[in-house]
């Protein structure tokens, strides 16, 4: 009986143990709890444990970092072939996050390389890490978007910007005005005679020659560009008394002229790209009637300029200054009408001053001479009438400046042996002048008129010998003054 308990008992004891080592077997080879990914951390055996975003070296053992992220949006992701968290051990435990930054490799490892290859297979496309220059200027490296999806480390690019006040046109406007020289060869449009900002025109120099004006606008009208009608006038000096063959200045008109549209590319090639490029500071611009805003080439220039869009439109028209009209600051004046609606703009320009005359003869023959007595050549006011005529082509009134040498006779005593005399019209006096020295003649030769030259010899003394002397005589000219208006 004792022998048969003592039987019993170690039956009991081996069925303990053996179900006690089934028992251990079966933990052991248990499977690995699942990790389930929920909004950035990791629960097992309900614990929350935070995941590490930084960036993961990726070891063929190991799943990719992107996994996690990925789960966290679409759980189906994950399978039981990756359910070891992103740095778990060979064993299945569960690393610290410290050793997951520990455990971080350069991005750039061929272990890394064919992980991210293995994990795109999974998971869909790499991460986006940036972009250089050449990269971006691939565009292969795009997408349809226009969005870069690779590509290393950017650079800083700086791009000017920049816009246009809007200024609404609700009215019949002039925008601008200039005066340009007339001329045949359209490539020289736009063109005036001196550096300054607004027109300066030389006058001819040529007897009867005057000087092709055009006055150009820029006209806006947001009603009806092609009923609009445009002219323009201008007017003399208004502090000089004289005009166009002795006419009265005094800031009467000169002339006056009717302004043509130009289609929009010639008027826009003309004001935005001749004067604009060549000539910038012709134009005088104005201000908006609406809210005083200044117009100038960056409203009516562009694809979305006044003219272009057809606002607003050039309009040229002849002019001309006449060679003898005097020289000074002239006022042009534009009106624009429409229907019952009419406007007008003033600018000035110069007329600059040229002191020139011109003479029908190539010498002067005094003829016989006899010793201590005056010899005078007459002229007279016809030109090419065979007598000394000179006539002023220029636009200042001018006298007449003369100058000789002395034939060679020399001085004694006394001085001089050989004198001379001159003057300006027949009813002018002889000035009386030495040689080698300039005499100014007092009379004043008008713009645009003729008048005879009477010049004088006087011999004090001969030489001993020769009987036919040659000389020289030069002629020049200084301005003079306009008569004033009267003051009103």
């Amino acid at each position: 009986m004792k022998t048969r308990l003592k039987s019993l008992t170690r039956n009991y004891l081996s069925a303990f143990l053996i179900i006690i080592f089934f028992l251990s077997s079966a933990f052991a080879s248990a499977e690995e709890p699942l990790v389930i990914i929920d909004n950035g951390s990791s629960e097992e055996s309900g614990q929350s444990t935070p995941i590490d975003s930084g960036a993961v070296s990726m070891q063929e053992s190991q799943e990719p970092a992107e996994t996690a992220d990925l789960a966290a949006a679409d759980p189906s992701i994950l399978t039981e072939e990756n359910t070891t968290g992103p740095d778990s051990g060979t064993d299945g435990t569960q690393a610290s996050p410290a050793a997951a930054d520990s455990a971080e490799t350069p991005a750039n490892s061929e272990t890394d390389a064919d992980s991210a290859a293995g994990a795109t297979e999974q998971i869909g496309e790499p991460q986006v890490l940036g972009l250089d220059e050449s990269f971006a200027d691939d565009p292969s490296n795009t997408d349809v978007a226009g969005e870069i999806v690779s590509g290393p480390s950017a650079t800083e690019h700086w791009v000017s910007t920049g816009f246009v006040r809007d200024l609404a046109i609700t009215r019949l406007s002039a925008l601008g005005l200039w005066l340009m020289d007339r001329s045949a060869d359209p490539s020289s449009a736009g063109r005036d005679d001196g550096p300054d900002a607004g027109a300066q025109f030389l006058p001819s120099g040529r007897f009867a020659t005057d000087k092709n004006l055009s006055i150009c606008a820029v006209v806006a009208n947001p009603v009806d560009l092609a009923q609009t009608s445009v002219s323009a006038e201008i007017f003399y000096p208004d502090n000089i008394a004289f005009g166009r063959a002795g006419q009265s200045g005094c800031g009467l008109k000169q002339g006056e002229t009717v302004l043509t549209r130009l289609d929009m590319p010639a008027g826009q090639n003309l004001a935005c790209a001749q004067i604009r490029e060549q000539n910038n500071n012709l134009p005088a611009w104005y201000n908006s009637a609406e809210g005083g805003w200044p117009y100038g080439y960056d409203t009516i220039c562009g694809d979305s300029g006044y003219l272009a869009s057809g606002q607003a439109a050039v309009f040229c028209g002849p002019a001309s200054l006449a060679y003898d009209d005097p020289a000074g600051t002239y006022r042009v004046k534009i009106s624009a009408q429409h229907s019952a609606a009419d406007i007008a703009a003033e600018s000035r320009f110069e007329y600059l001053a040229l002191t020139v005359f011109e003479n029908d003869f190539e010498a002067v023959q005094y003829g016989p001479v006899k010793a201590s007595q005056w010899k005078i050549v007459l002229g007279d006011k016809i030109w090419g009438g065979g007598q000394p005529t000179a006539r002023n082509i220029g636009n200042t009134n001018l006298r007449v400046k003369i100058w000789q040498n002395d034939f060679g006779l020399g001085q004694s005593e006394s001085g001089w042996n050989i004198r001379y005399e001159a003057r300006v019209g027949e009813s002018g006096t002889f000035t009386v002048y030495e040689p080698e020295k300039s005499g100014l003649l007092p009379e004043i030769l008008p713009v645009g008129q003729s008048s005879s030259l009477d010049f004088g010899v006087l011999i004090e003394k001969f030489p001993p010998a020769g009987t036919v002397f040659s000389g020289q005589m030069l002629l020049t000219a200084e301005a003079a003054p306009f008569p004033l208006c009267a003051l009103n």
